[in-house]
Parts: C-alpha cells; sequence; structure tokens
C-alpha cells in the first residue's frame, strides 16, 4: 500500500528514507526534456534526474548518491514536487543583495572586475554551466580584465594622471598565463609611460615556477633549471639600478630565489612615479 505524502515543505528529516512517486506520463516527459536540454539551468537538469530515479523506484539515498546531492537535498526536492509540481523545482528569487553588474549588458571600460595574470582568471571557457546562465557566464568573463588592461583603457594620455620621471630602465617578466591571455602590450604601454624609462620585455619564457609546480620537492630541480635558460642569465647581466618588473606572484617569487633580485608589480611602481 501507498505511504502517504509528507508534509508540503516540510523536510523529510525523521521519516522514512524513501518515498512513493509517480509520475505522470506529461510530467516524465519534460523531466527527461530537463535532463536532456542544453539551455535548462544545471541546477534544475539535477534535480529532474532526482525525481525521475525515484520515479523508476530508487530510494532517496540512492537517488542522492547517483546525482551527488546529499540526501537531505533529495528530499527536500522531493518533497518540493510532492507540494508543488514542476513549478516548486524552479529557482526560487533571491532575497539578497542585487548584483552591481547586470549580466544582460556588457561592463562600460573600468566598472567590469579584475581577473590576475595567473591561471585563476574567470575564463568563460572553463565555466562549466549550461545554456542562459553559459551565456552570462561569458558576459561576465569577457567584462573582466587584468590590472594593465583596465588602466590601459580608462587612461588616456594626458588626462590628468602624469608620471615622474621613472628608473632609468624596466625589464618585464610576463606571466606565462598572461601572454597566453592578452598578452604584454597593455602592460609595456602602461610603464612606457614613465618619463625617460626605457621599457624592455625580457621575452625569457617561462621562469620555471608555474605555480606550485616549483614548490613540489620533485620538481624543484627541474623548476630550476627552466629558469637557468634564460631568465635568472638575464637579471643577473642587468645593472644593479634597474627595475624588475613581474605582475605574477609565481614570477617574482622565482626570481626572488634565482637571481636574487627583487621584481614589483606594475601597480606600486605606477603609484609611486605619480605626481601629486
Amino acid at each position: 500500500m501507498r505511504s502517504p505524502p509528507p508534509t508540503p515543505g516540510v523536510p523529510l528529516r525523521g521519516r522514512k528514507k524513501s518515498f512513493s512517486l509517480e509520475l505522470t506520463v506529461a510530467q516524465r516527459t519534460e523531466l527527461q526534456h530537463w535532463q536532456r536540454s542544453t539551455t535548462v539551468p544545471a541546477g534544475r537538469a539535477r534535480r529532474a534526474r532526482v525525481l525521475l530515479l525515484l520515479d523508476a523506484g530508487l530510494s532517496v539515498k540512492a537517488a542522492a548518491q547517483t546525482t551527488g546531492l546529499p540526501p537531505n537535498n533529495a528530499r527536500n526536492w522531493g518533497c518540493r514536487f510532492l507540494a508543488h509540481g514542476l513549478a516548486g523545482l524552479h529557482d526560487q528569487p533571491g532575497r539578497g543583495r542585487q548584483p552591481v553588474f547586470s549580466p544582460r549588458g556588457r561592463a562600460a571600460p573600468g566598472q567590469g572586475g579584475l581577473r590576475t595574470a595567473g591561471p585563476g582568471g574567470p575564463l568563460a571557457g572553463q565555466v562549466g554551466l549550461r545554456g542562459e546562465r553559459q551565456r552570462q557566464a561569458e558576459v561576465v568573463a569577457a567584462s573582466c580584465r587584468t590590472f594593465e588592461e583596465m588602466l590601459d583603457a580608462v587612461l588616456p594620455v594626458g588626462a590628468g594622471w602624469e608620471f615622474r620621471a621613472g628608473p632609468r630602465q624596466v625589464l618585464v617578466q610576463g606571466h606565462c598565463h598572461q601572454r597566453a591571455l592578452v598578452g604584454t602590450g597593455p602592460l609595456l604601454r602602461l610603464l612606457r609611460r614613465l618619463p625617460g624609462a626605457e621599457v624592455v620585455d625580457l621575452d625569457a619564457g617561462c621562469c620555471g615556477l608555474a605555480g606550485s609546480f616549483g614548490y613540489e620537492k620533485e620538481h624543484y630541480d627541474v623548476s630550476c633549471q627552466v629558469g637557468e635558460q634564460r631568465l635568472f642569465p638575464a637579471l643577473r647581466r642587468a645593472p644593479a639600478d634597474v627595475v624588475v618588473v613581474a605582475p605574477g606572484f609565481s614570477c617574482r617569487t622565482q626570481i626572488a630565489h634565482g637571481s636574487g633580485r627583487t621584481a614589483v608589480h606594475p601597480a606600486p611602481l605606477l603609484y609611486s612615479a605619480l605626481r601629486g
């Protein structure tokens, strides 16, 4: 005999670990469509799979394990469906603070987010979303810029940002991920605003640290050998008064360990040269 449905909206904690769920043909067809669709949000597609598994006779625990959800979540989605039908599986509007940046439109120059030069940068191609959420992620990603890209875009030459004479020479070690994403053009243009400074792109390849690679004991020797190919010798030959700029934290760390030089991020160098 079929057990009575749980009280709508009340989690099944303390009740039987499984409950009966019988879908109509129309409901089953719609849930199957959600599960296969590339435009339905990923969360709703997973909820659809949970209900289809329950309808097939699996227990709440088994359905949760199959879909990677905590059992309580699977129970609660079952309750939402029993109380509200398919409409209960849709995302509800959030009550928190609304985002300042609308994903439906691109941000104007200077209004987007900053991304790091390292692999933490929000690249849309790495976002495992679907449908409209994926499109929104691509818009957000396209509005994110590196520090150098943003300043290069919003600081026209002669627009109130005047720099004092900078160092005689600036050697630039571009981060590998920066080169792959946007290149060193924005960085070099910014640094060349320093009056009297000769800005040289070392083009010395990878520093060897490569994120956490060089921190691992078994990779330390290889990491140093990579730096010794071009980067370390170039820095040792450079005069003592030359400023070394490296936007990547890994590069600055490796430069200090391998050459004894102190590399700086472009932000404090530019800030220190501002007039006023």
